[in-house]
Order: C-alpha cells, then sequence, then structure tokens
C-alpha cells in the first residue's frame, strides 16, 4: 500500500506540488535509493535480534512516511516523506525470507510460502487502486487525507503484527548465533566475503537490478502511462492497472511453487520477454492495445519471488545469515529501483515521451533475459568441464 499509494493520485500530487515527471520519478523511487544503504543493516538486525522486532519497527516507519508525505508542501518535502520508508522498510523485506527458512523446511514448502508472502504487496497494491479514485478521494476530499488514512492502516497492521508473534511467533522468529556451524562467528565482511562466493547468491545478485528496475518502473508509472496513450481517466487508468495486478496475483501464487533449481532461469527468461514485448506493444498501439499491454504486464510479479528463490535455495546460505544474504539482495535490487522511475520519469519528460521511456524498460528486460541465457549456457559448461579448476560463472547485466 506504502509503495502503490501515490501512482493512481499522481497526476493530480504532481499538479498540486507544481512538479515536473522527472521530480516526481526521483520523489517515488526515494525509498528505494535508501533501501539501498539500509538493506544490508536491515539484514544484520534481522539476524541479530529475530524478526519480531524487526517487523514491528518496519511497520511503525511506514506509518510515519505515509502521514509526513500527506503534510508534503513541495516535491523534496515529498521526497524526504518517502524516504523514511526506505529507513524502515529494509527490515520487512529481510525478515519474510528469513521467516521462511526458519518456519518451512523443505524446498516445495519454501516455494508454496514465498508465493504466498510475494502475493501480499500485490494484494495491498489492488486494494489501493480499487478504492483510491472511486471511494477515497470523494469521501476524503484530498489526496493528502487519503495518505493519512493509509497511515492509520500501517499502525493497524504494526499492532495486529506485535500481537500475533506474541501469541504465536516469539520461539521459531529469533535465530540463535551458533546454530549454523560457526558461520555466525563470521564478522560482517567476512560474512559478505562468504557469500558472495556462493554461485547462486551470485546469480541472485545479478537478475537483482533489472528485476527491480523493471517491477518499481511499472508500478510508479503505468497509471499515468496509460492515461496519456490509451487516453484514459485516473480512475479507468488505475482500474486497468488493477486487472494487471490481478494478472500479477496469479502468475505469483502458481510460477514460484513449480520454479524448481532446474527451471528458474528459463522462468525468468520467459517472464522478461514478455514484458520486453508487453511494453512495446503499449508504447506503440496506445488504446485497447495499451490496455491490452498493461493487462499483460502483470506476470512481471512472478520475477521477484523467483529470484528470491534462487537466493534463498542457494547452498551454503545458513539461517544465522539469511537475514545478511536478503540484505544485500535488496540493496543491489534498490539501485534498479531508484534508477527505474527516475529515469522513466525523465524520458517522459523529453521528446521521447512514454513510449521512449517503455522501449528502455523493453531494452533493459531483453538484454537481462540474453544475459540469463549466456550464464546458463555457461555454467552447463563448467558442469562439463574440470570442476576443480574452473569457479562458478556469475551474471553481469
Amino acid at each position: 500500500m506504502a509503495v502503490g499509494s501515490i501512482p493512481p493520485m499522481l497526476t493530480l500530487v504532481r499538479t498540486d506540488l507544481g512538479a515536473s515527471r522527472g521530480q516526481m520519478g526521483l520523489a517515488l523511487g526515494a525509498w528505494a535509493f535508501m533501501f539501498i544503504f539500509t538493506a544490508p543493516m536491515a539484514g544484520v538486525f534481522v539476524d541479530r535480534l529475530g524478526v519480531g522486532p524487526a517487523v514491528g519497527l518496519g511497520g511503525l516507519s511506514i506509518a510515519v512516511s505515509m502521514v509526513a508525505r500527506s503534510a508534503a508542501s513541495n516535491v523534496w518535502w515529498l521526497w524526504g516523506a518517502v524516504a523514511i520508508f526506505g529507513l524502515g522498510g529494509p527490515l520487512i523485506s529481510a525478515s519474510a525470507p528469513t521467516l521462511v527458512r526458519l518456519w518451512f523446511g523443505t524446498e516445495a514448502e519454501r516455494r508454496r510460502a514465498v508465493a504466498f508472502y510475494s502475493v501480499a504487496p500485490a494484494l495491498g497494491g489492488l486494494a489501493i487502486l480499487l478504492v483510491t479514485n472511486p471511494i477515497l478521494l470523494p469521501a476524503l476530499g484530498s489526496w493528502r487525507s487519503v495518505l493519512a488514512v493509509q497511515g492509520g492502516v500501517a499502525v493497524a497492521a504494526s499492532v495486529g503484527w506485535a500481537v500475533t508473534h506474541a501469541g504465536v511467533a516469539g520461539k521459531a522468529s529469533r535465530v540463535h548465533v551458533g546454530s549454523d556451524g560457526g558461520h555466525s562467528s563470521l564478522g560482517g565482511r567476512a560474512t559478505i566475503r562468504r557469500l558472495l562466493g556462493l554461485a547462486g547468491v551470485r546469480f541472485a545478485l545479478g537478475v537483482a537490478f533489472s528485476v527491480f528496475l523493471l517491477n518499481i518502473s511499472l508500478g510508479a508509472w503505468l497509471p499515468a502511462t496509460l492515461e496519456e496513450l490509451a487516453g484514459l481517466s485516473p480512475g479507468t487508468a488505475a482500474n486497468w492497472v488493477a486487472v494487471s495486478v490481478v494478472v500479477s496475483i496469479g502468475a505469483t501464487l502458481v510460477l514460484p511453487k513449480v520454479a524448481t533449481e532446474a527451471r528458474r532461469p528459463l522462468m525468468l527468461v520467459a517472464i522478461l520477454l514478455v514484458c520486453a514485448a508487453a511494453a512495446a506493444v503499449v508504447a506503440l498501439l496506445g488504446g485497447v492495445g495499451a490496455i491490452i499491454g498493461a493487462v499483460v504486464l502483470g506476470v512481471r510479479g512472478a520475477l521477484i519471488p523467483i529470484a528470491v528463490l534462487a537466493l534463498m535455495e542457494s547452498p551454503g546460505i545458513t539461517d544465522a545469515d539469511a537475514g545478511r544474504a536478503n540484505g544485500l539482495w535488496f540493496s543491489v535490487g534498490e539501485i534498479g529501483g531508484v534508477t527505474g522511475p527516475l529515469g522513466f520519469g525523465v524520458i517522459a519528460d523529453s521528446g521521447a515521451g512514454f513510449p521512449g521511456a517503455l522501449y528502455a524498460l523493453g531494452v533493459i528486460a531483453a538484454a537481462t533475459a540474453v544475459g540469463i541465457l549466456v550464464w546458463r549456457r555457461r555454467a552447463g559448461v563448467q558442469r562439463g568441464g574440470d570442476k576443480t579448476s574452473m569457479s562458478s560463472p556469475t551474471l553481469s547485466v
């Protein structure tokens, strides 16, 4: 809800604050910018203190961020308010995969669990899209009041977590030092070096930048894109984006469950190529074609959970350093999360407009797919060669 709160009201907020598209892109990516620096520290916090305090503090930071956004008087105030979400949000991002590792022991269980928790952000975004323009804005009278009410929802969610955690999750959510065969005694830098030495971690980091860039850019700009290219009202554009989110929920529920280790690279390739084609359709056709392409872009929802599975199931990651691994992954990914909305807005402000921004996203998605195929081929060659003399390949896109 916090990530998707402004996009349905983007044109209204931008006009009220007198901001350009590039400035709004910068503000919308502020939380992702903070993630780059705070996610690794959040991972350490989760590993040392457990997911109970981590999720509670993360939820409260989201509430503060939402209320601060409602009081924004200019785009730079808005940037700072959105950035607050990036201070505590990583605590939740790093906690969710760690909790899955602690509560579910088999790969099949973890695939299902990741699919379910990955649906939660999509459900929050869907709720925002469905109620903002037709219900909340008319009832509350301003976008500021809408954001303040959403901050109250974040407070309620945090309280709900605290009650649940105190009742049933206390014993299971704490990672105890010494339970990992010695790895927990490693210092921070030594742990990061060890994690980066794992082929699965390097693969997940390699795709993180592009996956986050694609997801966050479209999440921030797709409603405004449909308003312009399909000639829709803000409410109608939000409704069609909601349909895209329903597709995202379906993809998130189904695809990670069947994403075994052997299938993951090709599944990522297929989804990325579909997204590249759909972005081109939105840019080229406009009208009904743009709506269809936007709906198809919902399949991108499965990218992050599949990449998280690649990270989570990487041999060598222990319960004691899972938080650090997740924090490192989010830190790398959010570099794309910052670059995406900002770059999209800057291109949309230029002569290339929204079509040019969509073409840029398509090229990045296609290039990432090609990079994964190259990685997969090299991995196959190395498995067939001298394993003792060749290091595991890493993907760089």
